[in-house]
């Protein structure tokens, strides 16, 4: 099950990078900057189109899937690219977004009143190995 997972992004509403994880080295990111910007239109834009108020929570590319969370105050994007689509994988997902929140929602807060830099300021690699291993 380990090996189907392959990158997490977490990023803020404005298309800042909090921060990125790579689970396999084959997997890793060239541009994150320009993925988070591309990852936050992608969310906005379908959900435009489908006029809906629930967010987007899977988008399916045949063996690769992207699982989508946001968490409670909608400022923060989670999207996990898997390899199948395991339900484990969203029960997990949901629980990264609420410790998330429980952890971190001050600090998310202060991301819209200041420019941060996010790589000193807010690291919660603690976090996705708590919920999907090292």
């Amino acid at each position: 099950m380990k090996n189907q997972l392959l990158h997490l992004y977490i990023i803020h509403e404005s298309g800042m990078l909090i921060q990125e994880f790579s689970f396999h080295d084959k997997f890793e990111s060239r541009e994150e900057e320009i993925i988070s910007g591309g990852i936050v239109g992608l969310v906005s834009i379908l959900k435009e189109i489908v006029k809906g108020e629930k967010e987007i929570k899977t988008i399916d590319h045949e063996e690769r899937k992207i699982m989508f969370k946001l968490n409670r105050t909608k400022a923060v994007i989670f999207a996990l690219i898997v390899q199948g689509d395991l339900y484990v994988f969203r029960g997990k997902l949901e629980k990264l977004a609420q410790d998330f929140d429980r952890e971190c929602l001050d600090r998310i807060r202060e991301i819209n009143q200041k420019d941060v830099n996010t790589d000193d300021y807010l690291d919660v690699t603690y976090l996705v190995q708590k919920h999907f291993g090292n």
